[in-house]
Parts: C-alpha cells; sequence; structure tokens
C-alpha cells in the first residue's frame, strides 16, 4: 500500500493542488500588475522630464513657424526690432503717428498693434526743427 493519501504529521489539513485555470487567473493577474505599474512608472518618467526642461519643448515645432507676413504701410518706416519673451516688437513710424506692432514669437501672427498718439501739439513737435 501507498503513503500517498496519509495525513502529514504537523497536523495540518492537505491543500489540494491548484487546477490550470486557477494557474492562469493568477499568472493574469500578476502580469497586468506589472504593466499597470510599469505604465504609471512611465507616466511619471515623462511628465517629470517635461516639468524640468520646458525650453526643449517649446523650441519643438511649434518655435518654428516659417514665413510670416506684418504689414506696414508703403510710407511707414521700422524704427526698431526687439524680442520680449514670446513676442516680437516692431516701432513702425510714419505718417501722423507711430505704432507698435506685436508678433507672437512662437505662431509668426500678428497679436496686435498699439497707436502712439500724441495728446497736444507739443508732444507732437519734432524737438530737432
Amino acid at each position: 500500500m501507498s503513503d500517498d493519501t496519509a495525513a502529514p504529521l504537523s497536523g495540518e489539513p492537505v491543500k489540494p493542488p491548484l487546477s490550470n485555470g486557477v494557474k492562469a487567473a493568477i499568472m493574469l493577474l500578476v502580469t497586468m500588475g506589472l504593466i499597470l505599474v510599469a505604465g504609471v512608472i512611465f507616466v511619471l518618467v515623462v511628465v517629470t522630464k517635461r516639468a524640468s526642461h520646458p525650453a526643449e519643448q517649446a523650441a519643438g515645432f511649434a518655435g518654428r513657424f516659417g514665413v510670416s507676413d506684418v504689414h506696414v504701410a508703403p510710407d511707414e518706416t521700422v524704427k526698431s526690432v526687439s524680442l520680449a519673451e514670446d513676442r516680437i516688437v516692431v516701432h513702425v513710424s510714419g505718417g501722423k503717428e507711430d505704432e507698435i506692432i506685436i508678433v507672437s514669437a512662437k505662431t509668426g501672427q500678428e497679436m496686435g498693434r498699439i497707436r502712439l498718439r500724441p495728446l497736444s501739439d507739443l508732444a507732437s513737435r519734432d524737438p530737432a526743427k
């Protein structure tokens, strides 16, 4: 006679072996858990990288807009051009009034114009005359 059916000596109940379906379910659960943990780690790494290097993101495709038109009248002349943060500022003079044209450095689109109008005749006179 074989001793396979005998109870263990320690007095613990015998656990039946796991079926193939239960083993497959455990393996699937462990695999999905590992994929979930890896995904969370990937998202955290990407967020940390983008937060620590914002200048690299701004210099990507959004920073290259190619050719952009800024409309200046034929009798106007450009006095100065300057770059401030993400804007290009163009000072245009001509006619009666000076204008400041604000252009987005990222998109090349004109954001707006500021007309510089004198308050009185005294302010509009050229001091060189």
